[in-house]
């Protein structure tokens, strides 16, 4: 098992990416309105930070999860190594 990734200390994100769009990316039906474009110029060009189940979908930047590990155990066996993961039990 890899070593979870990285462990990054939050301090150093204040402000990486001032001025900057930074997209959400959800887990509710909507997101089903993302054409493969849209898709493939966020994961490409944009700042994204993604929650839960978004990785089925989209790559995003940045992972944020909490509470179930059944979110965390599938984001490191499936979300892009480029993509940095977040989680927290609570």
């Amino acid at each position: 098992m890899p070593n979870y990734r990285n462990n990054y200390d939050l301090s150093s994100f204040v402000n990486k990416h001032e001025n900057e769009t930074i997209y959400i990316i959800g887990t509710g039906p909507s997101l089903a309105d993302l054409t493969p474009g849209q898709i493939k110029k966020i994961e490409a060009d944009c700042i994204s930070i993604g929650v839960n189940f978004c990785h089925f979908l989209v790559d995003p930047t940045y992972w944020i999860s909490a509470g179930h590990g059944c979110h965390a155990a599938y984001a490191l066996e499936y979300a892009s190594e480029s993509t940095k993961l977040f989680w927290s039990q609570g």
